[in-house]
């Protein structure tokens, strides 16, 4: 399901994140159910502590879309997903519009669009035979290991 390789590059804030997934036909991840979310934070050390999620309430405070579809997050979701207590939308000038998660924490956090996370693409291949077939495959493109 997984690339094993991962590819290790810098971490970016969340816009050049997204805009790099959408360079390669891909969308920041989207984590709909805690399956998801764990298996993605699976894939997480204290070598990669945080990674953009594809949520923001950028357009609407306090409406989260995801990022592969303009989807709303459901209140459903928000309870189920977001860590208590958030979103927060905290910090100075209440600028905390994107979603990232935390390793040790097995929830969702608003944070500041401008820190700089790893994140994983979410891609879909097709795969040409005499069935056509259709995957998402989350990648991780970068993460947060300093030199």
């Amino acid at each position: 399901m997984f690339r094993e390789n991962l590819d290790i590059v810098s971490q970016v804030n969340y816009y050049h994140a997204s805009d790099l997934c959408r360079e390669n036909q891909g969308h920041l991840v989207s984590t709909r159910t805690t399956e998801k979310m764990q298996l993605i934070q699976s894939f997480m050390n204290a070598d990669i502590p945080n990674i953009w999620i594809g949520a923001n309430d950028i357009q609407q405070e306090g409406t989260f879309v995801w990022e592969d579809d303009g989807s709303p997050m459901t209140a459903q979701q928000q309870l189920e997903l977001f860590r208590p207590g958030e979103p927060s939308d905290g910090g100075p000038g209440n600028t905390e519009d994107c979603v990232s998660l935390y390793y040790r924490i097995p929830n969702l956090n608003d944070a500041t669009c401008h820190s700089t996370y790893a994140f994983v693409c979410e891609m879909q291949i097709v795969v040409t035979s005499s069935q056509a077939v259709s995957l998402e495959l989350p990648v991780l493109l970068s993460s947060s290991i300093q030199d």
